[in-house]
């Protein structure tokens, strides 16, 4: 595998689209609820379905993101519970 076949660049649209979700997760993060409908409605603008909305939605309502998840999950091993 060469390098060109191991990194593909990404398109900048998608990359747009992946900020303005970004900044929506954050935004519901801090509770600025405020700001979040622009968000959404420039996250949806630049090709953000429904359920990539709904997916940081429900991120936040389960309580932080993916990432933050991982690090209770691997926390929790570290102390000898199954999750």
């Amino acid at each position: 595998m060469n390098y060109n076949e191991q990194y593909k660049p990404i398109s900048s649209s998608v990359l747009r689209k992946q900020m303005a979700l970004l900044s929506f997760k954050d935004a519901l993060q801090e509770q600025r609820f405020e700001e979040c409908s622009g968000l959404v409605a420039e996250a949806k603008r630049l090709g953000a379905g429904q359920r990539d909305i709904r997916k940081a939605i429900a991120d936040y309502v389960r309580g932080g993101t993916e990432a933050s998840r991982w690090r209770k999950v691997k926390a929790g091993r570290k102390r000898g519970r199954r999750f």
